[in-house]
C-alpha cells in the first residue's frame, strides 16, 4: 500500500502537481493517463524518489520503497555490452548471467547481448531497460512510458512479460502511457491526470 497525502510540486511558480489524496492498493495495477504535462512523469519521479516534492507526503508499505524498481522515460544504457547491462543491476545478488541471459530473451533482446548499448535504437533500450526490471522480483514498478519507443511487436511481447511478472511477484504497477488501449489492456485502475490533479479514478475497463 501506497499513501500519498498534501503532496504538491511548482516549476518556476507553475504547480505541475496537486494531489490532496490517493492510495495505490498492494499488487494492484495503474495506468496514469493524460495529456503531455499533466503531471504524470512528475508524480513517478516523486513515488521512485529522484524527484523531491515541494510539500506533502508519501507512506509507503514496509520494505516497498527499497526494493521498488523505475524506469524512467528515456532510460539511460551504458557503452558498453547489453549483457553487462543487464549483470550490473543484480543489487542483492550476485551477477547471474543465466538470468540476465534469460531476460534478454523474454523481451527479445537475447540476439544482441554483446552489442554495445550506445548503438541501441530507442525502442531497443527500452526493452534492454525493461529487462533490467526482470531480473530480480520487485515489489513495486514505477514505468514512464515504457513502451513508447517501441514497435508493436515488441510493445506486445514487453506487455504480455510484464503481466506475467507482476502475477508471479505480486507486484503493484503504477505506469504512465499515453495509449488508452495498452491502459486497458495491462491495468486494473486508470487514473486520469489533468494539469497536475487527478480529474478522474476508476475501473480499466
Amino acid at each position: 500500500m501506497i499513501k500519498v497525502k498534501q503532496l504538491k510540486k511548482s516549476y518556476n511558480g507553475r504547480c505541475v502537481l496537486d494531489i490532496p489524496e490517493l492510495a495505490f492498493a498492494s499488487g494492484q495495477k495503474y495506468a496514469l493517463i493524460g495529456a503531455n504535462g499533466s503531471g504524470k512523469s512528475t508524480l513517478l519521479k516523486i513515488l521512485a524518489g529522484t524527484l523531491q516534492a515541494d510539500s506533502g507526503s508519501i507512506e509507503y508499505q514496509q520494505g516497498l520503497q527499497e526494493r521498488l524498481g523505475y524506469m524512467p522515460q528515456k532510460p539511460y544504457i551504458y557503452d558498453f555490452s547489453v549483457l553487462k547491462n543487464i549483470l550490473i543491476t543484480f543489487n542483492h545478488s550476485q551477477p547471474n548471467q543465466e538470468l540476465a541471459m534469460a531476460a534478454l530473451q523474454r523481451v527479445g533482446m537475447a540476439d544482441f547481448a554483446p552489442a554495445r548499448g550506445a548503438r541501441l535504437s530507442g525502442g531497443e533500450s527500452q526493452r534492454v531497460a525493461f529487462a533490467r526490471m526482470l531480473v530480480e522480483p520487485h515489489p513495486l514498478l514505477l514505468l514512464d512510458e515504457p513502451t513508447s519507443a517501441m514497435d508493436l511487436n515488441a510493445s506486445d511481447q514487453v506487455e504480455q512479460e510484464l503481466l506475467a511478472y507482476c502475477a508471479e511477484h505480486q507486484t503493484t504497477l503504477i505506469f504512465a502511457t499515453h495509449s488508452l488501449a495498452q491502459a486497458q489492456r495491462v491495468a486494473d485502475t486508470l487514473l486520469l491526470l489533468d494539469h497536475g490533479r487527478l480529474a478522474e479514478a476508476g475501473s480499466a475497463q
